[in-house]
């Protein structure tokens, strides 16, 4: 049972146990219609809340150098949703899907 002190990364590793995380592919596209109308928006937020936290203190240094990337991208006024599409090619996001799921199952 949650309590009030339910953090984001419980959050996140029950959506693990559970196989309810969002592929990184169709994640990275989401838009602001599909995540406010997500079945459950919390974990929209423990989910986005657990790439930056891999992309900070993962074990990928790729991962961490394409996210500041897309970091950058926004701060200078890029969607980021046409960022993600520039910076995570298809076979960057199938690597980085796998290590940051592995990386949290090891947590």
């Amino acid at each position: 049972m949650r309590g009030n002190n339910y953090t984001r990364y419980e959050r996140f590793k029950e959506m693990l146990a559970k196989d309810r995380v969002i592929p990184l592919k169709t994640f990275l596209s989401f838009d602001d219609r599909k995540w406010n109308g997500a079945e459950d928006v919390g974990e929209c937020y423990a989910q986005a809340w657990s790439l930056a936290y891999f992309a900070l203190r993962g074990d990928n240094p790729s991962f961490k150098k394409d996210y500041s990337k897309l970091f950058w991208e926004c701060v200078k006024g890029k969607k980021w949703q046409d960022a993600a599409k520039e910076i995570f090619t298809d076979a960057k996001v199938a690597e980085y899907d796998l290590a940051w799921r592995a990386y949290w199952k090891k947590m």
